[in-house]
């Protein structure tokens, strides 16, 4: 958000967010922590949600249904190289929402699971209560 950073412009040594998508190693991270928490691992059945912002399609929504394990490969197949805006599984348990305005992912679940995850150090994370 421009009132987090002033834009000017980025030091050499900082690399900006990706704007509405996960980066690649914060994605390996997420998807091997939600293999380990979800009851059918990486088979776990998901849908996901591309924002028209992305794709500049708004008449028609980019809507998948993909396996955990596949997430990966379906970022990188897609011609807008980017991780659906947002994920879920079918029971779901949990939600993965990533803000294209902000640079940031949002992940909601039972706080034991938001716990766990806050103590990953791969990935910068902050609790809202």
């Amino acid at each position: 958000c421009l009132r987090w950073f002033p834009y000017s412009s980025w030091p050499a040594g900082i690399w900006p967010p990706d704007e509405g998508s996960l980066d690649r190693e914060s994605l390996a991270t997420l998807v091997a922590w939600l293999t380990a928490q979800s009851p059918k691992g990486d088979a776990t059945t998901c849908i996901g949600y591309f924002t028209p912002m992305i794709g500049s399609n708004f008449d028609r929504p980019l809507m998948y249904e993909f396996r955990l394990s596949d997430l990966g490969d379906l970022a990188e197949s897609m011609d807008i190289e980017s991780t659906p805006s947002n994920w879920w599984p079918l029971d779901r348990s949990w939600f993965v929402y990533t803000n294209y305005d902000l640079w940031g992912t949002k992940f909601s679940c039972d706080a034991h699971a938001v716990a766990s995850l806050a103590t990953l150090i791969d990935l910068e994370t902050i609790v809202w209560p």
